[in-house]
C-alpha cells in the first residue's frame, strides 16, 4: 500500500470513529430516558468534527496537511470503533442505564484527549491549525459537559429517597 493511500485510510478511520461516537450518543438520546437533548447535541457535533477530519483529506492531497505517522495506528481506532459499536447495541437493547452511559461517554472522551489523535495532523496552515485547535477544545468540552453530568448524577443516586 502506498503512503498516501495508508493516510488516506488513517484520516478515513478517524471520521469513522467520529461518527460512531455520534452514533453512539444518538442511541443513548433515543433509549435512555432523560437528557436526550444532552445526547442529540452532543451527537451533532460529533457529525461536524467528522464532517471537519473528512476536509483535512482534501489537504493531504493537496498537500497542505501531513500526518505525522508516529501518533496514529489504524487499528486503535479500529478497536474504539469496535468498543463503540458493543456500546450501541448495547443502548438499542436497553441494557444501558444513564449512568452507564456517562460513564462508558466519559471513557471515550478521554481516550481521544489522551491519545491525542488529533495531533496526528501537522500543518503549517493558520486555517487549518486553528480548525485543530478548535476540534480538540470541542472534545476537551465534551469530556467536561459528560463529567459534569456525571457527577450530578452519581450526586442523585446517593441521595437518600426523599
Amino acid at each position: 500500500m502506498n503512503k498516501r493511500k495508508e493516510i488516506i485510510d488513517a484520516i478515513e478511520a478517524m471520521a469513522r470513529h467520529e461518527e460512531m461516537i455520534a452514533h453512539l450518543y444518538n442511541a443513548f438520546a433515543e433509549n435512555i430516558e432523560g437528557h436526550s437533548g444532552f445526547w442529540n447535541d452532543i451527537s451533532l457535533e460529533e457529525l461536524g468534527h467528522a464532517s471537519l477530519v473528512r476536509a483535512f483529506r482534501q489537504k493531504v492531497e493537496e498537500g497542505v496537511v501531513t500526518i505525522n505517522e508516529g501518533r496514529f495506528r489504524v487499528p486503535a481506532i479500529e478497536h474504539s470503533i469496535n468498543y463503540i459499536k458493543a456500546q450501541v447495541e448495547k443502548a438499542k437493547h436497553g441494557m444501558t442505564m444513564n449512568f452507564h452511559a456517562l460513564v462508558a461517554a466519559a471513557d471515550i472522551e478521554n481516550a481521544l484527549l489522551e491519545k491525542n489523535f488529533l495531533e496526528v495532523f501537522e500543518t503549517d496552515d493558520e486555517e487549518l491549525r486553528a480548525l485543530l485547535e478548535n476540534l480538540q477544545t470541542s472534545t476537551r468540552d465534551h469530556k467536561d459537559r459528560i463529567e459534569k453530568l456525571l457527577k450530578k448524577t452519581k450526586h442523585d443516586m446517593e441521595l437518600p429517597p426523599g
